[in-house]
């Protein structure tokens, strides 16, 4: 917002401040100074400014292909899809999940965290898993194949079973593929637990 200072011209100025600041300005009355505004791409007193304009806000759109998608291997535009994008917005901020658990899945999604395929300063046998020992820790290996991580999830295989829920099989998929089986009559739960479990087994491995 822009705040200049106007007067309108006076044939009989009551004060005279011929100086390099008052240049542009035409003063009667110390007190009577008007405070214009630039609102919405208008010029306009103060006190005539309209709450819709004061409340504007310009904002550019975001462009979707900013974000990251080569760590989920997905095509650059995958998030054109507007229900791709309605997707990454959903895991900000997921109810009933803790803060520190739900944002590490969202760094995940925005391939910010720091798995050792990505810490170039470490050499090749630096970079390989910890768990494993086998492969380097890129984000698939160490939260979806990874042997330690697959055993992590055989352990829920008695609850996935009774719940009707099926374990996705990709990262793209664990971050945005409904698990839920499409017979299950436990749909309305699944969409409550997932992500619960998903932020905890993650998180915990992650630690």
């Amino acid at each position: 917002m822009v705040v200049s200072l106007y007067q309108e011209p006076t044939t009989n100025p009551k004060i005279d401040l011929a100086t390099p600041f008052w240049h542009n300005a035409h003063l009667i009355d110390a007190g009577s100074i008007r405070r214009m505004v630039h609102l919405g791409g208008k010029v306009v007193p103060v006190a005539r400014a309209p709450l819709s304009l004061a409340s504007y806000r310009p904002r550019k759109p975001f462009n979707w292909q900013h974000l990251p998608t080569s760590h989920l291997g997905v095509p650059d535009d995958y998030y054109d899809d507007e229900a791709h994008a309605t997707a990454f917005i959903d895991l900000r901020l997921p109810a009933n999940v803790l803060p520190r658990y739900v944002d590490f899945v969202y760094r995940v999604a925005l391939r910010a965290v720091a798995v050792r395929s990505r810490l170039h300063f470490l050499s090749q046998a630096e970079r390989t898993c910890l768990f494993c020992t086998d492969s380097i820790e890129s984000y698939t290996h160490l939260l979806v194949e990874c042997r330690y991580t697959v055993a992590i999830w055989k352990s829920f295989a008695p609850l996935c079973r009774w719940l009707e829920m099926r374990l996705p099989r990709t990262l793209v998929g664990f971050l945005y593929d409904e698990p839920a089986a499409r017979a299950s009559q436990y749909k309305s739960t699944i969409a409550v637990f997932w992500p619960i479990l998903r932020a905890c087994v993650w998180y915990t491995l992650w630690l």
